[in-house]
């Protein structure tokens, strides 16, 4: 049996006109009537929409008994669902969805919220095929709808989002949008040969053509590029481009990625808009370091300061949200303590509780506020030396960066001295991810790659620390309580399973360091900082390159 198919129609005729055509051309009979209304859900990146799945909530208003509301999971570009189920509400969260829908988004849509981004409602009128018997053969539902944008502008920053200097950056359309009439024709078991017959009539006679998806439709119409993460940080900078024009971009670009991301900290939608929010200020911040000589350095200092304080205030939530997550995820070696280690978790959400508060605060408040006004006059306004190119500057400062990564991994001997390092590491990556449009495409894919498998056990090693302060902190809580034995023993298992990690991490620091510095990853980099018949100093093994004297050894 065919699967429904939907067609758009040319611009023209109303609903009212193709349906007496219908009945004239294709002898159709006119059915039931009502009103159709499908509102769209996915998480914020669209995580649904990439993994080809779409969430739609169909509520018709209709002659009684009216049928229920339905939320239904379908393949992109299929109009039969894979798993329904009668729902009046839609739950924030895909794990409090019943059933296999439930299952079906578990995967794609895990830790984030479940959000709205468009909605289409009209009149919808069904049409049916007759046989000489008078039984159905054929189905045509026939309607127009009107599409509204359900994605919110960002309430505390109004105007920044359309002022951070997106250069050619579509406008965003109308919110509310009347669509063209649409048909879906829906086969009858048995009836194929009806199902295709009518197809190709609707073409010669009324010019239909296939329809994209109901979800694209409705929201392309509204402005809306479903699966663009808005979040998502690539900058195409013209390969002619100042150095200044190149950092105003890539910081505009970051302050949106901020203000798209602070509704859902604000609101605690959930942990990954605080992440995102979190990891635009660090790159906003790494880039205005890099770009000393290019920004004023008045205005540089205090948009570096500033960021400085962002980062520092949502540090805290951060971490506990890790620690937290890290706590409630699969460990077999957890699983005969986890009764008693409830209190612990416990604390890590009234510890997180009291700092979330405390974030909301900083966002609330009068420096906050100056921050988004005065960057948002940085970037609108025009600053920078035109005529310094780009891609010298990005050039010099890579090569800067590697090789403070390079001078700080050769000294390391100390967990403590390895955090410089991934600190610095990180630095390296956002340069070398922002300005990725000035660089080669390959190398520099090569090139984060080896970076990346080098951040990991950082990463894991940093990660570890955190998680025994905030268990340790969670063990002296519970002395003060007087807890029970048990609990104590639970925690000391968890302290010591976290410092295990962190061993194994920093054990394998110096390995996954000697292949990063080594003549294969070097080489990827270098080719990120040598033009065509030119290149810039090499760098002996024990130079600092002017980012001051090695550290000293640790014991």
């Amino acid at each position: 049996m065919h699967e429904p198919v939907a067609l758009t129609l040319p611009p023209g005729p109303t609903v009212a006109d193709i349906a007496r055509h219908l009945d004239h051309e294709l002898g159709l009979t006119a059915g039931p009537e009502g009103r159709l209304r499908r509102t769209w859900y996915d998480t914020a990146d669209w995580r649904l929409y990439r993994a080809g799945l779409v969430l739609e909530h169909e509520e018709v208003d209709a002659e009684p008994p009216a049928p229920p509301a339905f939320l239904r999971v379908r393949r992109l570009g299929h109009l039969v669902p894979v798993a329904e189920v009668p729902l009046e509400r839609v739950p924030g969260r895909a794990e409090d969805l019943p059933g296999r829908v439930a299952d079906l988004l578990a995967g794609p849509a895990a830790k984030r919220a479940l959000l709205e981004h468009c909605r289409a409602e009209g009149s919808v009128r069904i049409l049916r095929l007759l046989d000489g018997e008078a039984k159905t053969v054929l189905r045509v539902i026939l309607g127009q709808d009107v599409a509204t944008s359900l994605e919110e502008r960002p309430a505390a920053a109004p105007g920044l989002a359309v002022a951070l200097g997106e250069r050619g950056e579509r406008e965003a359309a109308a919110s509310t949008v009347t669509l063209a009439p649409s048909l879906v024709v829906a086969p009858v078991r048995g009836h194929d040969a009806e199902f295709d017959g009518v197809l190709s009539r609707l073409g010669r006679s009324l010019g239909s053509q296939p329809a994209p998806d109901p979800l694209v439709a409705a929201a392309s119409a509204v402005g809306i590029e479903p699966g663009v993460d808005p979040s998502r940080f690539a900058v195409a900078v013209p390969a002619d481009a100042s150095a200044a024009e190149a950092v105003r971009l890539l910081v505009g670009r970051l302050l949106r990625i901020m203000v798209v991301n602070e509704r859902g900290v604000r609101d605690d939608l959930d942990t990954e808009f605080l992440h995102d929010f979190r990891v635009a200020v660090r790159r906003a911040r790494s880039i205005v370091k890099a770009a000393e000589g290019v920004i004023p350095e008045e205005r540089r200092t205090w948009l570096a300061d500033e960021l400085r304080w962002l980062g520092q205030e949502t540090t805290p939530v951060r971490d506990l949200d890790v620690t937290i997550e890290e706590l409630e995820g699969p460990n077999p070696a957890l699983d005969p303590w986890r009764a008693d280690l409830a209190p612990v978790h416990d604390l890590f959400a009234l510890r997180r509780a009291e700092s979330f508060a405390e974030l909301v605060e900083a966002l609330s408040g009068e420096r906050y506020r100056r921050f988004v006004a005065e960057s948002r006059r940085f970037v609108a306004s025009e600053w920078g030396d035109p005529d310094e190119d780009a891609v010298a500057f990005v050039q010099r400062r890579v090569h800067k960066a590697h090789r403070k990564v390079v001078r700080l991994g050769r000294g390391a001997t100390t967990s403590e001295d390895w955090h410089e390092v991934r600190k610095a590491a990180k630095k390296l990556r956002y340069l070398v991810e922002g300005f990725r449009a000035l660089l080669p495409a390959g190398e520099t894919a090569d090139a984060v790659s080896s970076l990346k498998r080098f951040q990991e056990v950082l990463g894991a090693m940093q990660d570890s620390v955190v998680h025994v302060d905030q268990a340790r902190w969670a063990a002296g809580v519970l002395i003060e309580r007087g807890a029970a034995p048990a609990q104590f023993l639970a925690t000391g298992a968890l302290i010591e399973q976290q410092l295990a990690g962190g061993r194994n991490a920093y054990a394998r620091c110096e390995e996954r360091f000697g292949r990063f510095a080594g003549k294969k990853s070097r080489h990827h980099f270098e080719r990120l900082w040598q033009r065509a018949g030119e290149s810039l100093p090499e760098m002996d093994d024990g130079a600092s390159g002017g980012d001051g004297p090695a550290p000293a050894a640790g014991p």
